[in-house]
């Protein structure tokens, strides 16, 4: 797959002009809001590097399952215009449990720090 240099400029620019667009129409702020943290022990640091492992294996099986549900979706013998309502079905079906899939997910991460 060849990325032609217009693409990531296109891409650079549109980021740009949101981040100055955001910051001027709702001011100054960070999107996560982060805890103080203090390094008390040296011996914390293997625990991240666990952490930050694991996370490591967990991004590589959600990477496999997007690929194995755009495959199912690809092979599933229907019409393509009823698939997007299919995965608009399926969203709304979670969204009744867990409302939080809706939206971009900034105020659901804001909570759990």
């Amino acid at each position: 797959m060849d990325i032609d240099i217009t693409h990531i400029s296109h891409i650079i620019i549109s980021s740009i002009i949101a981040s100055v667009l955001s910051r001027l129409f709702w001011g100054e702020f960070p999107a996560f809001q982060i805890t103080s943290f203090q390094l008390t022990s040296y011996w914390e640091l293997s625990i991240y590097l666990v952490l930050g492992i694991s996370a490591g294996f967990v991004s590589i099986i959600f990477v496999r399952m997007i690929y194995a549900t755009d495959e199912f979706f690809i092979r599933l013998p229907i019409a393509e215009w009823i698939k997007p309502a299919i995965g608009g079905l399926l969203l709304g079906i979670i969204a009744l449990k867990l409302p939080q899939v809706l939206g971009v997910g900034y105020g659901t991460i804001n909570i759990l720090h």
